[in-house]
């Protein structure tokens, strides 16, 4: 039995990203867990490739562990403990450090990007806000973040990427 080669499973991750996209939405009703269960079956089907026929098409693996990782998704938001994060902390409490120069044009110029900065952090969704204010603010680590949200260390550098690239686009939305 021959591995599954680069190309056909590149072939395969974009021919079936998006039909896994929607059944991981319908089972877990949210659109970044539903993307990080398509990620987490598409690296699992990559592990698995050495072990699967090329002849016999992906999708039936690709469907059975799609469902398996919503289902432990869904399991585990159900013995999820609420967890103490930094929600709770308003942006415009959030201290944004700003280091003094000897020009004043420049201190000025940073003290508008950090208000930009608190700004468009107001506007993210909450899971996005608490995930940069726990890993900037307090300091925490990914895997600190990760026990926490009672989540994977994948899963939390995934969340903080999309919420650097979230408000990167919110701060150039407003401040072009």
């Amino acid at each position: 039995m021959e591995a599954m080669s680069e190309e056909q499973f590149n072939e395969i991750a974009t021919r079936e990203r998006g039909q896994l996209m929607k059944s991981a939405l319908g089972m877990l009703g949210d659109e970044e867990l539903a993307a990080d269960a398509v990620q987490e079956a598409l690296v699992n089907l990559w592990l698995f490739r050495d072990r699967m026929d090329t002849n016999r098409p992906a999708s039936p693996l690709l469907s059975t562990i799609l469902r398996n990782i919503c289902l432990m998704y869904l399991r585990n938001r159900k013995r999820r403990q609420p967890h103490i994060g930094l929600e709770s902390i308003p942006p415009s409490q959030l201290h944004i450090a700003v280091t003094a120069s000897d020009n004043p044009q420049q201190d000025l110029e940073a003290r508008e990007r950090a208000e930009a900065v608190r700004q468009a952090l107001a506007r993210l969704s909450p899971p996005h806000q608490a995930v940069l204010q726990m890993h900037y603010s307090a300091g925490l680590s990914i895997q600190q973040i990760a026990n926490i949200r009672n989540a994977t260390t994948a899963a939390v550098k995934q969340m903080l990427l999309r919420a650097r690239t979230a408000l990167r686009a919110e701060i150039e939305r407003r401040n072009p």
